[in-house]
């Protein structure tokens, strides 16, 4: 088969003068140029060095509307650049290029007004012996890309906005350790513009002179094995600024791979404030702490210390009153006996201190608890008179709990439905429920009630609903239930109807845990 090539034209007669309205036919001298020429792609045009067309292939007809028969003798600028974007200088220069080549693109009109972006590439057109004979010129419809392109700058101008929008620093690296990206909240944190870092290393911006060499080796050996034991997690380590000021920072770092090459984005946060918080939060726990310690340690020196004075009180009250019974009239009696009731109810005050100062101090450990037999026991004790009737399931279940603790829960309920029930028969009632979590028990009486309002002021120390004159009561017992209970993770409150009855329901879990800082 012949080779086609051979026929390619490479001086067709051209007027390079003047043109002189002759059509031109390259298939006299090529015969199958005009066939080659016809079926390319993209747009042919050729045109003399005045700036004649004097060839036009199909394809440009298709892309401008403009017939060959209408273009060819035509200026290159009259019809196919009259619609075009284009300075006139610029339309100018690409007429007669004897030396190198332009390359345009550029938003042209169809001979239908229709807008589309032309590709134009221009050069010269020269025969085999290197005489000019005038320009070649490429067209092509680049409409799709610059669509894509106008994509992918929208959506670079969201993500720039979304980057610029964060409240961390957003700060991406290429694989030389190059900045590339640097957010305004980078500006903001370390002090430079996105103009002076990109292109700097990260070694020398925001990372500290200690730890240079250990970042240049670590991502040094990622880079190598693709593992890196700082990358994506969550760190809290120190960062420099510009005017070299070491502060925290808490840091992630995400590698992503796009082909061959990897990429690094760093999302930063400052946390100078929140550190100084904690700081300043330990440091008031700490003296909290301190605090507690030295107030339980005083509640336990003194309420120890007052119940010797308080025993010789007592005593010699005693003596006084059987030695001196008969010079005693009736009032001298009752003083006695009142002043007898003060001290034994300061004693009683200074015990329920001193067992509210040693929970959570002493006896926390864990036990097996039977309360069916706890509870039995409690109730043989309690039940001391007519009147009084206690119910208890018989299916109380045994719990992991301090047997102290435990007793002291129930006792301290149960006394109390004793003591402030007003009714003829004193009804006390033990019941509990299995939950996912924990029991949740209750002592239900009925009782004379309490008020909403005061359902949280009775679990406070030294709080009593009644007058100490007219029931015996330090205000610490319910005190204590509360303590310890929140001490193990229960939690105690009541449900009450007035002059029906009072519930005080708790929870004890299934495994308790020792919480230290009640």
């Amino acid at each position: 088969m012949k080779d086609q090539s051979e026929n390619f034209p490479t001086t067709p007669s051209l007027p390079l003068k003047k043109w002189d309205g002759l059509k031109i036919d390259l298939s006299e001298q090529y015969p199958d140029a005009n066939a080659l020429l016809e079926n390319i792609d993209e747009g042919l045009i050729i045109a003399d060095p005045i700036g004649h067309i004097i060839f036009s292939n199909n394809r440009v007809e298709d892309l401008t509307g403009f017939h060959k028969e209408e273009l060819v003798g035509t200026l290159i600028d009259q019809k196919l650049l009259s619609g075009a974007d284009l300075a006139e200088e610029t339309k100018k220069e690409l007429i007669g290029i004897e030396h190198g080549k332009r390359e345009l693109t550029f938003e042209n009109k169809h001979k239908k007004g229709i807008a589309w972006w032309t590709s134009l590439k221009a050069s010269p057109f020269k025969s085999p012996e290197g005489k000019y004979l005038g320009v070649i010129y490429i067209l092509d419809d680049v409409g799709h890309y610059k669509q894509a392109e106008k994509v992918v700058q929208e959506n670079d101008a969201k993500m720039r906005a979304i980057i610029d929008s964060a409240l961390d620093a957003v700060i991406v690296i290429n694989q030389e350790g190059k900045i590339t990206e640097w957010n305004s909240q980078a500006e903001q944190i370390f002090g430079w513009s996105a103009d002076e870092v990109k292109g700097v290393t990260i070694s020398d911006t925001i990372i500290p002179r200690q730890y240079k060499s250990s970042h240049d080796k670590g991502f040094e050996h990622f880079l190598k094995t693709g593992e890196g034991p700082a990358l994506n997690q969550r760190l809290e380590i120190k960062a420099v600024n510009r005017l070299d000021r070491e502060f925290p920072i808490e840091l992630t770092i995400i590698p992503i791979q796009l082909g061959e090459e990897y990429f690094f984005s760093a999302f930063i946060r400052d946390i100078s404030q929140r550190k100084a918080q904690e700081e300043k939060r330990e440091k008031l726990l700490n003296q909290l702490a301190q605090a507690n310690a030295e107030l339980k340690d005083f509640a336990y020196i003194v309420s120890h210390d007052l119940k010797a004075p308080l025993r010789a009180i007592s005593s010699l009250s005693q003596w006084i009153s059987e030695d001196y019974e008969e010079q005693f009239d009736e009032e001298g009696k009752q003083q006695f006996a009142l002043l007898r009731g003060r001290v034994n109810r300061m004693s009683e005050l200074i015990t329920g201190i001193l067992n509210y100062s040693k929970i959570g101090r002493v006896n926390t450990e864990i036990y097996h608890v039977n309360l069916q037999t706890l509870v039995e026991e409690i109730k043989e004790m309690l039940v001391i008179g007519e009147g009084i009737e206690i119910t208890i399931p018989k299916e109380l279940p045994t719990v992991s709990y301090n047997k102290v603790s435990a007793q002291q829960i129930f006792q301290n309920l149960m006394s109390n439905a004793i003591k402030y029930n007003d009714k003829e028969t004193c009804k006390i009632e033990v019941g509990f429920t299995h939950g996912s979590h924990h029991h949740t028990f209750w002592v239900k009486d009925n009782g004379p009630g309490i008020d909403e309002k005061y359902h949280d002021k009775i679990f406070k120390i030294f709080q009593t609903l009644r007058p100490r004159d007219e029931v015996e009561a330090t205000g610490v017992g319910l005190s204590i239930v509360k303590k310890t209970l929140n001490l193990f993770g229960g939690n105690i409150w009541i449900e009450s109807e007035l002059d029906t009855g009072t519930s005080f329901l708790f929870t004890i879990p299934h495994e308790p845990q020792l919480n230290l800082e009640i």
